[in-house]
């Protein structure tokens, strides 16, 4: 691997696992549900989901371990550079936002300590709009 890309070879994916079998657009709504934000869809491969590759933020490099691990989808926050890379893959990818992907684990964490620590937490909201 050359390029960009290169700078991410070897890296773990952040989460890689499999789901009831579903379709594609029963995902997309669900997902939508859950991090509050509407998704773009690239509708590149398998209409039955079930392996699941996930990456907040920003990570589209991070496709490539998707495509190794023979993912059915790819959820990462936003898109840059791997348009073509996915569709020859035939590969199905969720953008569900930067700001969205990441405020996920962020709330996931808050809750965590307020259980562990006994702590008050507070999400403050502030979208950025990517």
């Amino acid at each position: 691997i050359e390029g960009p890309m290169a700078m991410h070879k070897g890296r773990s994916i952040g989460w890689f696992g499999r789901i009831d079998p579903a379709p594609l657009g029963d995902v997309v709504k669900r997902l939508e549900e859950l991090i509050g934000a509407e998704c773009r869809v690239l509708d590149r491969g398998k209409n039955r989901i079930e392996k699941v590759a996930v990456v907040s933020g920003g990570a589209p490099y991070d496709v490539l371990e998707a495509i190794e691990k023979e993912a059915d989808l790819f959820i990462t926050g936003d898109a840059a550079d791997i348009l073509e890379i996915t569709k020859d893959a035939k590969i199905n990818v969720i953008f569900a936002g930067h700001y969205a992907t990441e405020t996920t684990g962020v709330k996931a964490l808050a809750s965590l300590v307020e259980r562990k620590f006994g702590v008050e937490t507070v999400f403050i909201d502030a979208p950025t709009g990517l």
